[in-house]
């Protein structure tokens, strides 16, 4: 089980080979990422979001069956029939809210970015050709008198 009270969870809450697990937020948001765990055979889950929600990303190909209840809140299931694994989400959304998602693939690798303090990578500023306010000329100004 995991319960956030004023507060959160992270994605990777579940071990592979899942098959029953529970999932509160009250006054939080949580974010559960099932697409790296795999469930076991006829896995449920059960999320229940009190004055918070929760967004469950789920591998596309997985065939999600949602039930449940909802009181000034809302359930939604945006995932297209699949026909991987199947999986039961129960979820209680009281003022609160629970959202079943695809995952999104994992991105490739990000290649190494050059550090930014090198300076090759800022060209020099020209004060002429960037805008810039011109420096404060003190003799231009002008006194204030007093009114008599």
């Amino acid at each position: 089980m995991n319960v956030a009270v004023f507060g959160g969870f992270g994605k990777r809450i579940l071990a592979p080979g899942w098959i029953r697990e529970t999932a509160v937020a009250i006054f939080a948001g949580a974010e559960i990422d099932l697409a790296e765990v795999p469930p076991g055979d006829d896995a449920s889950l059960t999320a229940i979001a009190i004055f918070g929600g929760i967004d469950i990303f789920v591998d596309p190909n997985t065939q999600v069956t949602m039930t449940g209840f909802n009181l000034f809140g809302g359930r939604e299931n945006n995932l297209n029939p699949g026909d991987g694994p199947s999986m039961t989400i129960r979820a209680i959304a009281v003022f609160g809210g629970i959202e079943i998602k695809a995952a999104s693939p994992p991105r490739p690798a990000a290649e190494e970015t050059p550090a930014l303090d090198t300076p090759t990578d800022t060209p020099a500023l020209d004060k002429k050709d960037n805008g810039a306010v011109p420096d404060y000329d003190a003799s231009q100004t002008h006194e204030i008198h007093d009114r008599p």
